[in-house]
Protein backbone atom coordinates (compact mmCIF):
# COMPACT_ATOMS: atom_id res chain seq x y z
CA UNK A 1 0.00 0.00 0.00
CA UNK A 2 1.18 3.50 -0.33
CA UNK A 3 3.13 4.89 2.26
CA UNK A 4 1.86 5.74 5.62
CA UNK A 5 1.20 9.63 5.75
CA UNK A 6 3.30 11.48 8.43
CA UNK A 7 1.91 12.17 11.37
CA UNK A 8 -0.97 14.50 11.83
CA UNK A 9 0.13 15.40 15.80
CA UNK A 10 2.67 16.81 16.99
CA UNK A 11 5.36 14.78 19.02
CA UNK A 12 4.24 16.22 22.51
CA UNK A 13 0.76 15.57 22.21
CA UNK A 14 1.19 12.10 20.50
CA UNK A 15 3.20 11.34 23.98
CA UNK A 16 0.42 13.04 26.09
CA UNK A 17 -2.33 11.11 24.55
CA UNK A 18 0.07 8.17 24.84
CA UNK A 19 0.93 8.40 28.74
CA UNK A 20 -3.30 8.98 28.94
CA UNK A 21 -4.22 5.94 27.47
CA UNK A 22 -1.85 3.83 28.74
CA UNK A 23 -2.79 4.90 32.24
CA UNK A 24 -6.47 4.56 31.42
CA UNK A 25 -5.37 0.42 30.11
CA UNK A 26 -3.63 -0.06 33.37
CA UNK A 27 -6.50 0.90 35.65
CA UNK A 28 -9.21 -0.44 33.23
CA UNK A 29 -7.18 -4.16 33.36
CA UNK A 30 -6.72 -3.71 37.67
CA UNK A 31 -10.33 -3.05 37.59
CA UNK A 32 -10.98 -5.90 35.30
CA UNK A 33 -8.77 -8.38 36.51
CA UNK A 34 -10.31 -7.51 40.27
CA UNK A 35 -13.81 -8.13 38.66
CA UNK A 36 -12.66 -11.72 37.47
CA UNK A 37 -11.50 -12.58 41.05
CA UNK A 38 -14.32 -11.49 43.31
CA UNK A 39 -16.65 -13.37 40.72
CA UNK A 40 -15.20 -16.79 42.03
CA UNK A 41 -14.62 -20.00 40.24
CA UNK A 42 -17.31 -19.16 37.39
CA UNK A 43 -16.01 -20.58 34.21
CA UNK A 44 -17.81 -18.20 32.06
CA UNK A 45 -18.55 -19.17 28.47
CA UNK A 46 -22.03 -20.84 26.49
CA UNK A 47 -24.70 -21.68 28.98
CA UNK A 48 -25.61 -24.99 29.43
CA UNK A 49 -22.42 -26.91 28.55
CA UNK A 50 -20.93 -29.31 30.75
CA UNK A 51 -17.29 -27.64 32.58
CA UNK A 52 -14.19 -29.49 32.34
CA UNK A 53 -11.53 -28.83 34.72
CA UNK A 54 -9.57 -31.76 35.10
CA UNK A 55 -8.37 -34.56 32.95
CA UNK A 56 -10.87 -37.11 34.39
CA UNK A 57 -13.73 -34.36 33.73
CA UNK A 58 -11.99 -34.43 30.03
CA UNK A 59 -12.10 -38.55 29.81
CA UNK A 60 -15.68 -38.16 31.14
CA UNK A 61 -16.38 -37.18 27.67
CA UNK A 62 -16.70 -41.18 26.89
CA UNK A 63 -19.55 -41.78 28.92
CA UNK A 64 -21.80 -38.65 26.71
CA UNK A 65 -20.20 -38.66 23.85
CA UNK A 66 -22.86 -36.52 22.11
CA UNK A 67 -22.90 -33.80 24.79
CA UNK A 68 -21.96 -29.85 24.76
CA UNK A 69 -18.59 -29.06 26.25
CA UNK A 70 -16.36 -26.35 27.15
CA UNK A 71 -12.92 -25.78 29.29
CA UNK A 72 -12.51 -23.84 32.15
CA UNK A 73 -9.05 -23.94 32.40
CA UNK A 74 -5.56 -25.36 31.28
CA UNK A 75 -5.35 -29.41 30.83
CA UNK A 76 -1.78 -31.46 31.18
CA UNK A 77 -1.83 -34.72 29.97
CA UNK A 78 1.83 -35.49 30.74
CA UNK A 79 0.96 -38.30 33.13
CA UNK A 80 -2.64 -39.32 31.63
CA UNK A 81 -3.36 -42.31 29.34
CA UNK A 82 -6.75 -40.73 28.13
CA UNK A 83 -6.99 -40.83 24.49
CA UNK A 84 -9.09 -42.08 21.65
CA UNK A 85 -12.29 -40.64 22.96
CA UNK A 86 -15.10 -41.33 19.95
CA UNK A 87 -16.76 -37.72 20.08
CA UNK A 88 -19.78 -37.70 18.08
CA UNK A 89 -22.67 -34.86 17.39
CA UNK A 90 -21.68 -33.16 20.16
CA UNK A 91 -19.56 -30.01 20.89
CA UNK A 92 -16.61 -28.96 22.82
CA UNK A 93 -15.35 -25.26 23.14
CA UNK A 94 -11.88 -25.34 24.52
CA UNK A 95 -12.55 -21.09 24.98
CA UNK A 96 -8.63 -20.76 24.41
CA UNK A 97 -7.86 -23.33 27.15
CA UNK A 98 -4.90 -25.76 26.39
CA UNK A 99 -4.24 -29.12 26.51
CA UNK A 100 -0.81 -30.11 26.61
CA UNK A 101 1.75 -33.24 26.45
CA UNK A 102 -0.75 -36.09 24.80
CA UNK A 103 2.16 -38.37 24.22
CA UNK A 104 1.94 -42.10 23.27
CA UNK A 105 4.92 -42.95 26.04
CA UNK A 106 1.33 -43.25 28.49
CA UNK A 107 -0.10 -45.77 26.35
CA UNK A 108 0.37 -49.42 26.04
CA UNK A 109 0.05 -51.13 22.71
CA UNK A 110 -1.52 -49.77 19.92
CA UNK A 111 -1.89 -52.89 17.77
CA UNK A 112 -4.96 -53.39 16.22
CA UNK A 113 -6.30 -49.74 16.37
CA UNK A 114 -7.80 -48.36 13.34
CA UNK A 115 -7.70 -45.09 14.57
CA UNK A 116 -5.24 -43.13 16.91
CA UNK A 117 -5.83 -39.71 18.28
CA UNK A 118 -6.93 -37.50 21.36
CA UNK A 119 -10.45 -38.37 20.07
CA UNK A 120 -10.25 -41.52 17.61
CA UNK A 121 -13.12 -40.70 15.19
CA UNK A 122 -15.21 -37.01 15.33
CA UNK A 123 -18.13 -37.47 13.85
CA UNK A 124 -20.74 -34.64 12.83
CA UNK A 125 -19.16 -32.78 15.85
CA UNK A 126 -18.07 -28.95 16.65
CA UNK A 127 -13.98 -28.45 18.04
CA UNK A 128 -13.50 -25.06 18.63
CA UNK A 129 -11.21 -22.61 20.62
CA UNK A 130 -8.53 -24.98 21.89
CA UNK A 131 -4.94 -25.18 21.73
CA UNK A 132 -3.21 -28.79 21.54
CA UNK A 133 0.29 -27.85 22.14
CA UNK A 134 3.40 -30.62 22.24
CA UNK A 135 2.06 -33.56 20.90
CA UNK A 136 4.51 -36.27 20.64
CA UNK A 137 3.19 -39.55 18.97
CA UNK A 138 6.37 -41.57 18.72
CA UNK A 139 5.59 -45.11 17.23
CA UNK A 140 8.26 -48.16 17.53
CA UNK A 141 5.89 -50.82 15.26
CA UNK A 142 4.39 -49.67 11.83
CA UNK A 143 0.79 -49.76 12.98
CA UNK A 144 -1.65 -49.66 10.45
CA UNK A 145 -3.89 -47.05 11.59
CA UNK A 146 -5.19 -43.42 10.75
CA UNK A 147 -3.33 -41.67 12.91
CA UNK A 148 -3.85 -37.68 13.46
CA UNK A 149 -2.40 -35.15 16.46
CA UNK A 150 -6.24 -34.04 16.83
CA UNK A 151 -8.34 -37.04 16.05
CA UNK A 152 -7.67 -40.17 13.36
CA UNK A 153 -10.94 -39.39 11.30
CA UNK A 154 -12.87 -36.02 11.15
CA UNK A 155 -16.07 -36.47 8.91
CA UNK A 156 -19.68 -36.11 8.75
CA UNK A 157 -22.54 -38.43 8.89
CA UNK A 158 -24.07 -40.62 6.02
CA UNK A 159 -23.80 -39.61 2.56
CA UNK A 160 -21.83 -36.10 4.46
CA UNK A 161 -25.12 -34.92 6.01
CA UNK A 162 -24.33 -33.11 9.47
CA UNK A 163 -20.70 -32.11 8.60
CA UNK A 164 -18.06 -31.14 11.43
CA UNK A 165 -16.66 -28.03 11.92
CA UNK A 166 -12.83 -27.16 13.71
CA UNK A 167 -12.30 -23.89 14.00
CA UNK A 168 -9.94 -21.87 15.93
CA UNK A 169 -7.59 -24.86 16.88
CA UNK A 170 -4.18 -25.24 17.18
CA UNK A 171 -1.65 -28.18 16.98
CA UNK A 172 1.43 -27.94 17.68
CA UNK A 173 4.30 -31.58 17.95
CA UNK A 174 5.88 -34.04 16.37
CA UNK A 175 4.83 -37.64 14.87
CA UNK A 176 6.81 -40.66 13.70
CA UNK A 177 4.73 -43.28 12.37
CA UNK A 178 4.54 -44.88 9.03
CA UNK A 179 0.91 -46.59 7.79
CA UNK A 180 -0.95 -47.04 4.64
CA UNK A 181 -3.64 -45.29 6.01
CA UNK A 182 -2.30 -42.06 6.35
CA UNK A 183 -0.88 -39.32 9.25
CA UNK A 184 -1.48 -35.63 10.09
CA UNK A 185 -0.66 -33.69 12.73
CA UNK A 186 -4.65 -32.38 12.82
CA UNK A 187 -5.86 -36.19 11.54
CA UNK A 188 -5.57 -38.97 9.09
CA UNK A 189 -8.44 -38.69 6.97
CA UNK A 190 -10.61 -35.00 7.02
CA UNK A 191 -13.92 -35.53 5.14
CA UNK A 192 -17.12 -33.40 4.71
CA UNK A 193 -15.67 -30.69 7.23
CA UNK A 194 -15.25 -26.97 7.80
CA UNK A 195 -11.63 -26.01 9.12
CA UNK A 196 -11.42 -22.58 9.79
CA UNK A 197 -8.93 -20.60 11.32
CA UNK A 198 -6.26 -23.45 11.85
CA UNK A 199 -2.95 -22.90 13.03
CA UNK A 200 -0.77 -26.20 12.88
CA UNK A 201 3.39 -26.49 13.77
CA UNK A 202 5.39 -29.37 13.79
CA UNK A 203 7.12 -32.26 11.95
CA UNK A 204 6.09 -35.87 10.97
CA UNK A 205 8.80 -38.24 10.15
CA UNK A 206 7.20 -41.24 7.91
CA UNK A 207 7.67 -43.65 5.25
CA UNK A 208 4.27 -43.61 4.66
CA UNK A 209 2.49 -43.34 1.72
CA UNK A 210 0.07 -40.54 2.79
CA UNK A 211 1.43 -37.70 4.65
CA UNK A 212 0.41 -34.47 4.79
CA UNK A 213 1.21 -31.75 7.61
CA UNK A 214 -2.20 -30.98 8.59
CA UNK A 215 -4.21 -34.25 7.27
CA UNK A 216 -3.41 -37.29 4.60
CA UNK A 217 -6.58 -37.07 2.89
CA UNK A 218 -9.05 -34.28 2.72
CA UNK A 219 -12.14 -34.91 0.73
CA UNK A 220 -15.34 -32.44 0.12
CA UNK A 221 -14.31 -29.69 2.82
CA UNK A 222 -13.12 -26.69 2.93
CA UNK A 223 -10.02 -25.29 4.75
CA UNK A 224 -10.48 -21.24 5.15
CA UNK A 225 -7.51 -19.46 7.26
CA UNK A 226 -4.84 -21.12 8.19
CA UNK A 227 -1.38 -20.89 9.40
CA UNK A 228 1.00 -24.30 8.68
CA UNK A 229 4.46 -24.72 9.69
CA UNK A 230 5.82 -27.64 8.62
CA UNK A 231 8.46 -30.04 8.30
CA UNK A 232 8.23 -33.71 6.53
CA UNK A 233 10.75 -35.84 6.87
CA UNK A 234 11.87 -39.37 6.11
CA UNK A 235 12.19 -42.08 9.69
CA UNK A 236 16.22 -42.52 10.18
CA UNK A 237 18.12 -45.07 8.30
CA UNK A 238 16.17 -44.80 5.75
CA UNK A 239 16.73 -43.30 2.23
CA UNK A 240 14.84 -39.72 1.19
CA UNK A 241 15.22 -40.66 -2.73
CA UNK A 242 13.57 -44.33 -2.62
CA UNK A 243 10.27 -43.12 -0.49
CA UNK A 244 7.17 -43.31 -2.93
CA UNK A 245 3.70 -41.92 -2.33
CA UNK A 246 1.01 -38.21 -1.97
CA UNK A 247 3.16 -36.03 0.74
CA UNK A 248 1.63 -32.25 0.78
CA UNK A 249 2.96 -29.30 3.41
CA UNK A 250 -0.76 -29.39 4.45
CA UNK A 251 -2.73 -32.40 2.54
CA UNK A 252 -1.35 -35.49 1.16
CA UNK A 253 -4.14 -35.85 -1.55
CA UNK A 254 -7.24 -33.86 -1.70
CA UNK A 255 -10.46 -34.07 -3.89
CA UNK A 256 -13.84 -31.55 -4.35
CA UNK A 257 -12.56 -29.15 -1.91
CA UNK A 258 -11.47 -25.72 -1.33
CA UNK A 259 -8.41 -24.40 0.01
CA UNK A 260 -8.50 -20.32 0.57
CA UNK A 261 -6.70 -17.86 2.94
CA UNK A 262 -3.63 -19.83 4.11
CA UNK A 263 -0.08 -18.98 4.79
CA UNK A 264 2.21 -21.87 4.64
CA UNK A 265 5.95 -22.22 5.32
CA UNK A 266 7.06 -26.56 4.42
CA UNK A 267 10.15 -28.26 4.32
CA UNK A 268 9.68 -31.66 2.46
CA UNK A 269 12.70 -34.30 1.54
CA UNK A 270 10.27 -37.36 0.06
CA UNK A 271 7.48 -38.49 -1.63
CA UNK A 272 6.94 -38.70 -5.94
CA UNK A 273 3.60 -36.58 -5.64
CA UNK A 274 4.98 -33.36 -3.63
CA UNK A 275 3.12 -30.31 -2.83
CA UNK A 276 3.60 -27.75 -0.92
CA UNK A 277 -0.36 -27.93 -0.17
CA UNK A 278 -1.31 -31.31 -1.38
CA UNK A 279 0.58 -33.86 -2.73
CA UNK A 280 -1.89 -35.45 -5.33
CA UNK A 281 -5.61 -33.84 -6.58
CA UNK A 282 -7.43 -37.09 -6.88
CA UNK A 283 -10.04 -36.84 -9.87
CA UNK A 284 -12.35 -34.14 -8.57
CA UNK A 285 -11.60 -30.28 -8.63
CA UNK A 286 -10.06 -28.87 -6.09
CA UNK A 287 -10.00 -24.71 -5.40
CA UNK A 288 -6.96 -23.12 -4.05
CA UNK A 289 -7.17 -19.12 -3.59
CA UNK A 290 -5.83 -15.97 -2.00
CA UNK A 291 -2.71 -18.01 -0.29
CA UNK A 292 1.12 -17.16 0.29
CA UNK A 293 3.31 -20.62 0.44
CA UNK A 294 7.45 -20.81 1.16
CA UNK A 295 8.34 -23.89 0.10
CA UNK A 296 11.52 -26.14 0.26
CA UNK A 297 10.96 -29.67 -1.66
CA UNK A 298 12.91 -32.41 -2.63
CA UNK A 299 11.01 -35.14 -4.00
CA UNK A 300 12.11 -38.65 -4.94
CA UNK A 301 14.35 -39.92 -7.31
CA UNK A 302 11.75 -41.64 -9.22
CA UNK A 303 11.04 -42.22 -13.01
CA UNK A 304 7.57 -40.94 -12.24
CA UNK A 305 7.99 -38.08 -9.69
CA UNK A 306 6.25 -35.15 -9.65
CA UNK A 307 6.69 -31.79 -7.32
CA UNK A 308 4.97 -28.24 -6.78
CA UNK A 309 4.95 -25.34 -5.01
CA UNK A 310 0.94 -25.73 -4.15
CA UNK A 311 0.39 -29.42 -5.90
CA UNK A 312 2.74 -31.84 -7.61
CA UNK A 313 -0.13 -33.58 -9.37
CA UNK A 314 -3.72 -33.53 -10.66
CA UNK A 315 -5.54 -36.75 -11.59
CA UNK A 316 -8.45 -37.44 -13.68
CA UNK A 317 -11.27 -34.41 -14.25
CA UNK A 318 -11.42 -31.80 -17.27
CA UNK A 319 -11.47 -29.03 -17.05
CA UNK A 320 -9.59 -27.34 -14.71
CA UNK A 321 -9.05 -29.97 -12.14
CA UNK A 322 -7.10 -27.21 -10.12
CA UNK A 323 -7.83 -23.76 -9.65
CA UNK A 324 -5.04 -21.61 -8.29
CA UNK A 325 -6.19 -17.70 -8.08
CA UNK A 326 -4.34 -14.54 -6.23
CA UNK A 327 -2.11 -16.90 -4.66
CA UNK A 328 1.91 -16.33 -4.38
CA UNK A 329 4.58 -19.05 -3.91
CA UNK A 330 8.44 -18.78 -3.22
CA UNK A 331 11.46 -21.22 -2.64
CA UNK A 332 12.87 -24.54 -4.17
CA UNK A 333 11.29 -26.82 -5.87
CA UNK A 334 12.92 -30.33 -6.79
CA UNK A 335 11.71 -33.24 -8.94
CA UNK A 336 12.45 -35.05 -11.41
CA UNK A 337 9.64 -33.33 -12.91
CA UNK A 338 8.60 -29.90 -11.33
CA UNK A 339 6.67 -26.53 -11.23
CA UNK A 340 6.39 -23.52 -9.50
CA UNK A 341 3.03 -23.85 -8.76
CA UNK A 342 2.37 -27.15 -10.08
CA UNK A 343 4.36 -30.57 -11.37
CA UNK A 344 1.92 -32.09 -13.36
CA UNK A 345 -1.32 -31.04 -14.33
CA UNK A 346 -4.66 -31.92 -16.79
CA UNK A 347 -5.89 -28.39 -17.61
CA UNK A 348 -5.11 -26.28 -14.97
CA UNK A 349 -6.54 -22.80 -14.37
CA UNK A 350 -4.18 -20.28 -13.18
CA UNK A 351 -5.27 -16.67 -12.49
CA UNK A 352 -3.66 -13.70 -10.49
CA UNK A 353 -0.59 -15.70 -9.89
CA UNK A 354 3.04 -16.12 -9.32
CA UNK A 355 6.17 -18.34 -8.01
CA UNK A 356 7.93 -14.88 -7.20
CA UNK A 357 11.11 -15.86 -6.25
CA UNK A 358 13.14 -18.93 -5.98
CA UNK A 359 14.52 -22.41 -8.08
CA UNK A 360 12.51 -25.04 -10.06
CA UNK A 361 15.15 -28.06 -9.94
CA UNK A 362 14.00 -31.12 -12.60
CA UNK A 363 15.56 -33.64 -14.87
CA UNK A 364 13.03 -34.21 -17.03
CA UNK A 365 10.51 -31.37 -17.17
CA UNK A 366 10.96 -27.95 -15.62
CA UNK A 367 8.25 -25.28 -15.42
CA UNK A 368 7.94 -21.21 -13.82
CA UNK A 369 4.27 -22.70 -12.81
CA UNK A 370 3.86 -26.07 -14.45
CA UNK A 371 6.58 -28.35 -15.12
CA UNK A 372 4.17 -30.89 -17.45
CA UNK A 373 0.93 -29.79 -18.59
CA UNK A 374 -1.73 -32.33 -20.63
CA UNK A 375 -4.46 -30.48 -22.26
CA UNK A 376 -5.82 -27.18 -22.16
CA UNK A 377 -4.52 -24.91 -19.35
CA UNK A 378 -6.15 -22.02 -18.74
CA UNK A 379 -3.10 -18.82 -17.48
CA UNK A 380 -3.63 -15.26 -17.08
CA UNK A 381 -2.62 -12.34 -15.37
CA UNK A 382 0.38 -14.69 -13.89
CA UNK A 383 4.12 -14.61 -14.11
CA UNK A 384 7.09 -16.77 -12.66
CA UNK A 385 10.61 -15.01 -11.59
CA UNK A 386 12.02 -18.52 -11.13
CA UNK A 387 15.30 -20.09 -12.06
CA UNK A 388 14.87 -23.40 -13.97
CA UNK A 389 17.89 -25.63 -13.73
CA UNK A 390 18.98 -29.02 -13.79
CA UNK A 391 19.47 -31.41 -10.88
CA UNK A 392 21.49 -34.01 -12.59
CA UNK A 393 24.31 -32.08 -15.73
CA UNK A 394 23.70 -35.65 -18.09
CA UNK A 395 19.98 -35.63 -18.07
CA UNK A 396 17.50 -34.10 -20.95
CA UNK A 397 15.70 -31.64 -19.84
CA UNK A 398 12.60 -29.36 -21.64
CA UNK A 399 12.49 -26.44 -19.77
CA UNK A 400 9.86 -22.98 -20.09
CA UNK A 401 9.47 -19.99 -18.27
CA UNK A 402 5.77 -20.77 -17.76
CA UNK A 403 5.14 -24.32 -18.70
CA UNK A 404 8.08 -26.78 -19.25
CA UNK A 405 5.95 -29.28 -21.28
CA UNK A 406 2.55 -28.77 -23.07
CA UNK A 407 0.60 -31.32 -24.73
CA UNK A 408 -2.44 -31.60 -26.27
CA UNK A 409 -5.34 -32.60 -28.99
CA UNK A 410 -6.78 -30.34 -31.78
CA UNK A 411 -9.93 -30.33 -29.45
CA UNK A 412 -8.68 -28.59 -26.48
CA UNK A 413 -7.16 -25.23 -26.78
CA UNK A 414 -5.17 -23.48 -23.98
CA UNK A 415 -4.90 -20.04 -23.53
CA UNK A 416 -1.61 -17.88 -22.28
CA UNK A 417 -2.85 -14.55 -21.97
CA UNK A 418 -1.58 -11.32 -19.81
CA UNK A 419 1.53 -12.98 -18.52
CA UNK A 420 5.26 -12.86 -18.14
CA UNK A 421 8.20 -14.75 -17.17
CA UNK A 422 11.87 -13.32 -15.89
CA UNK A 423 14.07 -15.81 -14.83
CA UNK A 424 17.01 -18.02 -15.89
CA UNK A 425 16.51 -20.95 -17.48
CA UNK A 426 20.25 -22.92 -17.29
CA UNK A 427 22.47 -21.86 -20.34
CA UNK A 428 22.91 -25.72 -21.62
CA UNK A 429 23.07 -28.39 -24.43
CA UNK A 430 21.67 -30.75 -22.98
CA UNK A 431 18.35 -28.93 -22.43
CA UNK A 432 16.58 -30.58 -24.96
CA UNK A 433 13.51 -28.15 -25.64
CA UNK A 434 13.51 -24.63 -24.26
CA UNK A 435 11.45 -21.90 -24.49
CA UNK A 436 11.29 -18.41 -22.62
CA UNK A 437 7.42 -19.28 -22.13
CA UNK A 438 6.65 -23.15 -23.33
CA UNK A 439 9.69 -25.52 -23.54
CA UNK A 440 8.12 -28.23 -25.62
CA UNK A 441 5.19 -28.02 -27.49
CA UNK A 442 3.85 -30.85 -29.57
CA UNK A 443 0.89 -29.32 -31.31
CA UNK A 444 1.22 -24.85 -32.01
CA UNK A 445 -2.23 -24.98 -33.28
CA UNK A 446 -3.25 -26.13 -29.92
CA UNK A 447 -2.77 -22.99 -27.72
CA UNK A 448 -2.85 -19.42 -27.73
CA UNK A 449 -1.07 -16.88 -26.57
CA UNK A 450 -1.72 -13.51 -26.38
CA UNK A 451 0.40 -10.34 -24.71
CA UNK A 452 2.38 -12.81 -22.98
CA UNK A 453 6.20 -11.86 -22.66
CA UNK A 454 9.50 -13.13 -21.34
CA UNK A 455 13.36 -11.38 -20.33
CA UNK A 456 15.34 -12.38 -23.20
CA UNK A 457 18.48 -11.03 -21.39
CA UNK A 458 18.05 -13.27 -18.74
CA UNK A 459 17.12 -16.39 -20.88
CA UNK A 460 16.80 -16.01 -24.90
CA UNK A 461 15.63 -19.30 -25.29
CA UNK A 462 12.83 -17.94 -28.31
CA UNK A 463 11.07 -21.08 -29.99
CA UNK A 464 8.31 -18.17 -31.15
CA UNK A 465 5.52 -19.08 -28.35
CA UNK A 466 5.37 -15.41 -26.10
CA UNK A 467 7.56 -12.49 -27.44
CA UNK A 468 10.89 -11.43 -26.31
CA UNK A 469 11.99 -8.16 -24.37
CA UNK A 470 14.90 -6.73 -23.54
CA UNK A 471 15.11 -6.10 -19.54
CA UNK A 472 14.98 -2.78 -19.70
CA UNK A 473 11.58 -2.73 -22.06
CA UNK A 474 10.09 -4.86 -19.37
CA UNK A 475 11.08 -2.93 -16.31
CA UNK A 476 11.02 0.90 -17.67
CA UNK A 477 8.60 0.58 -20.30
CA UNK A 478 5.20 0.13 -19.03
CA UNK A 479 3.50 0.30 -22.90
CA UNK A 480 5.38 -3.03 -23.43
CA UNK A 481 2.42 -4.88 -22.17
CA UNK A 482 -0.02 -4.71 -24.99
CA UNK A 483 -3.36 -4.29 -23.19
CA UNK A 484 -2.61 -5.27 -19.70
CA UNK A 485 -5.08 -3.58 -16.84
CA UNK A 486 -2.57 -1.67 -14.84
CA UNK A 487 -5.77 -0.01 -13.30
CA UNK A 488 -7.11 -3.12 -11.81
CA UNK A 489 -5.08 -5.74 -12.20
CA UNK A 490 -1.11 -5.19 -12.21
CA UNK A 491 0.72 -2.08 -10.66
CA UNK A 492 3.74 -0.77 -12.62
CA UNK A 493 6.89 0.72 -10.95
CA UNK A 494 9.90 1.90 -12.14
CA UNK A 495 12.86 -0.32 -12.61
CA UNK A 496 10.70 -3.47 -11.51
CA UNK A 497 8.73 -5.84 -13.37
CA UNK A 498 5.31 -5.71 -13.12
CA UNK A 499 3.42 -6.99 -9.77
CA UNK A 500 -0.28 -8.13 -9.62
CA UNK A 501 -1.95 -5.77 -6.60
CA UNK A 502 -3.56 -8.65 -5.00
CA UNK A 503 0.13 -10.30 -4.35
CA UNK A 504 1.48 -6.60 -3.19
CA UNK A 505 2.85 -6.55 -0.04
CA UNK A 506 0.29 -6.02 2.26
CA UNK A 507 0.22 -3.34 5.15
CA UNK A 508 3.96 -2.86 6.73
CA UNK A 509 2.88 -0.18 9.47
CA UNK A 510 1.96 -2.35 12.48
CA UNK A 511 0.52 1.12 13.83
CA UNK A 512 -1.90 1.29 11.14
CA UNK A 513 -4.08 -0.83 12.54
CA UNK A 514 -7.17 0.20 10.23
CA UNK A 515 -4.95 0.35 7.31
CA UNK A 516 -6.67 3.57 6.28
CA UNK A 517 -2.76 5.17 5.48
CA UNK A 518 -3.35 7.19 8.41
CA UNK A 519 -1.23 6.34 12.04
CA UNK A 520 -4.47 8.05 14.71
CA UNK A 521 -6.64 7.65 17.95
CA UNK A 522 -9.21 5.76 15.39
CA UNK A 523 -6.58 2.47 15.21
CA UNK A 524 -6.44 2.22 19.09
CA UNK A 525 -10.28 1.98 19.20
CA UNK A 526 -9.77 -0.48 16.40
CA UNK A 527 -7.26 -2.87 18.08
CA UNK A 528 -8.95 -2.38 21.25
CA UNK A 529 -12.09 -3.56 20.17
CA UNK A 530 -10.47 -6.19 18.12
CA UNK A 531 -8.54 -6.72 21.51
CA UNK A 532 -11.48 -7.25 23.33
CA UNK A 533 -13.05 -9.64 20.54
CA UNK A 534 -10.16 -11.98 21.03
CA UNK A 535 -9.04 -11.00 17.50
CA UNK A 536 -5.45 -13.68 16.74
CA UNK A 537 -4.71 -10.22 15.11
CA UNK A 538 -4.22 -8.69 18.27
CA UNK A 539 -1.70 -11.38 19.14
CA UNK A 540 1.30 -8.58 18.94
CA UNK A 541 4.01 -10.15 20.61
CA UNK A 542 3.52 -13.26 18.82
CA UNK A 543 3.69 -15.76 21.90
CA UNK A 544 0.16 -17.01 20.81
CA UNK A 545 -1.62 -15.63 23.98
CA UNK A 546 -3.95 -12.60 23.79
CA UNK A 547 -3.34 -10.48 26.90
CA UNK A 548 -2.22 -7.12 28.47
CA UNK A 549 1.03 -7.16 27.17
CA UNK A 550 -0.12 -7.32 23.36
CA UNK A 551 -2.20 -3.83 24.36
CA UNK A 552 1.39 -2.13 25.63
CA UNK A 553 3.11 -3.49 22.58
CA UNK A 554 0.30 -2.37 20.00
CA UNK A 555 0.82 0.83 22.06
CA UNK A 556 4.42 1.09 21.68
CA UNK A 557 4.54 0.48 17.56
CA UNK A 558 1.53 3.11 17.37
CA UNK A 559 3.80 6.00 19.01
CA UNK A 560 6.91 4.73 17.04
CA UNK A 561 4.94 5.75 13.88
CA UNK A 562 6.27 4.36 10.44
Amino acid sequence: MEKISHYFFSKSLRTSIFLTIFLAMFLSVQLLAGSVALAGPACGGPVGYTEIRTVQDFANINQNPTGSYKLCNNLDFATSDVFNIYFYYGTLDGQNYSISNFRTSNHGSYEGLTHIGLFSVVLSATIKNLKLLNVDLNFEGAYNSFTGGLAGQIIAGVNGENPSTIENVEVTGNIVKSTQRGVGLLAAVISDTTLRDITVTGTIESNSATVGGVAGNFVSSTFEGGHINTTIRHESGTDPLTITGNVGGVFASAAASVLRDLVVDTDIDHGTSVGGLVGSVYKTKVDISNSRVVVNITASNSDYTYAGGLVGRTDEGIPYPVTIIDTKVSGQVKGRTAGGLVGLALGPLIERSAFDSGSIMADTRGGGLVGYCISSPRIVDSYSKATIEKIDPLSSLSAGGLIGVLTGANSSLATIRNSYYAGVIGADTNLSETGGIIGYLNNPQTVVVDSVYFDQDLSNFDNGIGVGKTTQQMTTIQNTYVDWDFTNTWLFQNGQYPNLRVLAEENSCPGDFDGNGVIGVPDIFAFLSAWFAQSPATDFDGNGIIAVQDIFAFLSAWFAGC
